[in-house]
């Protein structure tokens, strides 16, 4: 909420625009200071018109083996309507879970199990969806427009938190299917970086995600090109 005066211009541009979410898996390789210690799985599904975007983590160190687990619900209808978040962290013997839910006026939540609700103005996303809410921003901006900044507001851990993030021209590169153009997008936190690298032929999901955290350095890089989810049923 606090960025609303900044929003009208972005929500005028994408009420105009045609990007919609595509039913998708993408498969990630995790890497951590140059060696590979993963896979991560994105998926997003639509069923009877709410959207489920789930993103599974699996890391291992040495013997230390972990899991993230983060699930959003979502309807869309030209812009995002969050539902509910949940994200699930269990690595060893320690475990912790975030819960998030959206009504038309407030978030709800539960962080270190504490309970918390905020009032929302209807700009707010969870997290794992602000993904996507990025890659519809960077679909629907201005014709020529290749570097700007712009502010995503996040429901987590309790609170709002306003991602400050900054787009630059499109960069050419190497992917599962040759050479790929894709737009990067930063968010600097001072000790922490991160940059995200949206490609449009792919209808902009990140097909690179580098984490710079106080000197530890973290990769999430695409290794399939993605493809229609797997039905379960």
């Amino acid at each position: 909420m606090i960025f609303s005066f900044l929003w009208p211009a972005v929500a005028f541009s994408m009420a105009t625009c045609d990007w919609a979410p595509r039913p998708y898996e993408a498969v990630y390789d995790v890497f951590e200071d140059g060696k590979r210690r993963g896979s991560a799985t994105a998926t997003l599904r639509q069923d009877a018109g709410v959207w489920h975007y789930q993103l599974i983590t699996h890391a291992r160190r040495g013997l230390i083996s972990g899991t993230l687990t983060e699930t959003s619900t979502f309807r869309f209808d030209r812009g995002f309507h969050p539902l509910s978040f949940q994200s699930e962290t269990s690595v060893a013997f320690f475990s912790r879970e975030e819960t998030v839910t959206f009504d038309e006026s407030r978030a709800h939540g539960v962080y270190k199990g504490k309970k918390w609700s905020l009032p929302i103005d209807g700009n707010e996303v969870d997290r794992l969806t602000s993904t996507l809410l990025i890659g519809q921003i960077l679909a629907c901006r201005q014709p020529g427009q290749k570097a700007y900044a712009f502010p995503v507001s996040v429901m987590e851990k309790g609170r709002e938190r306003i991602y400050e993030l900054a787009s630059s021209p499109p960069e050419e590169m190497a992917s599962s299917a040759g050479p790929v153009s894709a737009i990067p997008v930063i968010r600097d936190r001072g000790k922490r970086k991160t940059t995200s690298f949206y490609a449009p032929s792919m209808h902009y999901i990140p097909i690179l995600i580098e984490d710079e955290d106080d000197g530890e350095f973290r990769r999430l890089v695409l290794k399939a090109l993605p493809e229609p989810p797997h039905d379960d049923g």
